[in-house]
């Protein structure tokens, strides 16, 4: 089983960026454990860059700018030696309500839950390529404005997909309560200011600045212009709007228009499974439970 953590970054008003990672349970762990040395070395309680980047943020206060630096690149390292396999995906808000119908929208829902959409369906194309049928356990950040339509999106692809997107367990959690989500924000942050022209931060994530020769984590990076919205998603808007089932045509077109955006991953995904020493994958259902 993998367990997905995303988060959604959109300060300028402009984009929405939804971002994650993806690790075995023990691989997450040893991030927890990771974080909360450096969480205690710098006497902080979470991460969260916006306040980090914020001179004002009373949390970081004691921090100097050099020492929120050097504790960027600390929280960095840990990830990159940890996490392989990153995803994001990035909506033009302008973009997609021009681009888009109404009912399009009305379907598919906001731009955040599109982005959210999106990202399941590529994370389940990458895992059947390599021939991993592994349920995913989805955390998205609890708070969002959209988070009931999240939801409801998320039961439906449970319900009338069946194991054929692998989404077990999904729920909704606080930032605060959770590291691996903390995480999620960083990686999101970073993407959004990278597209602003600033990716000092992403590089350090990914690992481009590594020179230990460590782990480099493979980052899948859409963006979901309204063209691509509608012709990998659209397919499955009108299917709703008829309120009939999923066909696999269906499915299988719009995981190709998405794949289609994307690098090959197959050795991201290789070597997930070896570092994290998970044992070989097998035919799993989803479970119908929702532990929140």
């Amino acid at each position: 089983m993998l367990e997905a953590y995303f988060d959604e970054s959109g300060k300028s008003k402009k984009t929405v960026v939804v971002s994650g990672y993806f690790a075995s349970p023990d691989a997450w762990h040893s991030v927890i454990r990771g974080l909360g040395r450096i969480f205690a070395k710098y006497r902080i309680d979470y991460l969260h860059m916006k306040e980090i980047r914020n001179q004002n943020a009373p949390h970081y206060s004691h921090l100097s700018i050099p020492a929120r630096e050097k504790l960027l690149r600390g929280v960095a390292r840990q990830l990159r030696q940890r996490l392989p396999l990153a995803l994001s995906v990035t909506v033009d808000l302008k973009e997609y309500e021009d681009g888009t119908s109404q009912r399009f929208r009305s379907q598919l829902g906001s731009a955040y839950t599109a982005a959210a959409t999106a990202a399941i369906l590529m994370t389940s194309n990458l895992l059947r390529e390599q021939n991993i049928m592994q349920i995913i356990g989805w955390t998205f950040e609890s708070g969002h404005a959209n988070e009931k339509q999240l939801f409801q999106r998320l039961a439906r692809m449970q319900q009338i997909a069946g194991d054929g997107l692998g989404i077990g367990w999904y729920g909704f959690t606080g930032r605060l309560q959770s590291k691996p989500l903390q995480a999620a924000d960083v990686l999101a942050n970073s993407v959004h200011n990278s597209a602003m022209g600033n990716d000092g931060m992403l590089q350090e994530l990914l690992g481009a600045n590594d020179s230990t020769g460590r782990t480099i984590t493979k980052h899948y990076h859409v963006h979901l212009s309204s063209a691509l919205a509608l012709k990998a998603l659209g397919p499955i808007a009108e299917e709703e709007a008829r309120r009939r089932k999923w066909k696999k045509s269906v499915m299988k077109t719009a995981t190709q228009s998405l794949v289609s955006q994307m690098s090959n991953g197959k050795s991201a995904l290789t070597f997930l499974w070896h570092e994290t020493g998970a044992p070989k994958p097998t035919r799993l259902k989803p479970s119908k439970e929702n532990p929140n």
